[in-house]
């Protein structure tokens, strides 16, 4: 069976957030991957604390950023 490699890393998607909020779309085309790709990364990310998520417009929209 052939092993695959993960073609991102955690990295990339902290490096797309450096010093900005941004949304799931920003950072999905700031990094090139799939929405789904970004969204399971960056729930991770938040699961982990090196992400926060913030509500926007009452939960209408969420933007992240980056845990200094």
């Amino acid at each position: 069976m052939p092993q695959f490699k993960p073609l991102y890393s955690e990295k990339d998607f902290l490096d797309a957030l450096n010093g900005e909020l941004r949304t799931l779309g920003g950072i999905t085309k700031k990094v090139g991957c799939a929405r789904m790709t970004c969204m399971n990364y960056i729930n991770s990310l938040v699961e982990a604390g090196k992400v926060e998520k913030l509500s926007v417009d009452d939960g209408q929209l969420y933007v992240y950023k980056k845990v200094e």
